[in-house]
């Protein structure tokens, strides 16, 4: 979308902030909207956009007791960090999201976290960890007959 100035905006970066998170009735609503929104603004360039809305999720996902939204947000944050190329926070995000993903034994979202744990594993140079997890990822997907 075109601004009345003519600069390009994003759709996140159209969509309130919201400064009080703690007025929201729905608070795990809330968590997975500003979730989705933080995914938009990542593809579409907006880090800072991206980061502050993740955070929003983050938060309220812990607060909420929320495993499958935390895994979600935790990986996303590393899709946002791999995009930033800043590589360790990646790392940092995506392990969180393995250990929360294992604990929790939300197994269906476990291709998807070893994926970008192989990218994380790319960018610091361990390719053998990188063709692990990607092995990984794959034979899960090939069992579960999904792509």
């Amino acid at each position: 979308m075109t601004a009345p100035d003519g600069e390009r905006r994003s759709f996140s970066s159209r969509t309130p902030h919201n400064e009080n998170p703690e007025r929201v009735s729905y608070r795990r609503g809330f968590a997975y909207a500003m979730r989705g929104l933080g995914v938009v603004a990542t593809q579409q360039g907006q880090f800072e956009d991206a980061s502050l809305r993740l955070q929003q999720s983050l938060a309220v996902s812990r607060e909420l007791g929320d495993s499958r939204g935390l895994t979600m947000v935790l990986f996303h944050l590393s899709q946002l960090e791999l995009a930033r190329r800043n590589y360790a926070d990646a790392a940092k995000y995506v392990t969180a999201s393995l250990v929360e993903l294992v604990r929790c034994g939300f197994t269906f979202w476990l291709p998807c976290v070893l994926e970008a744990s192989a990218a994380c594993a790319v960018a610091s140079g361990e390719f053998e960890r990188a063709a692990r997890r990607l092995g990984a990822a794959t034979a899960m997907r090939e069992a579960a007959g999904t792509p």
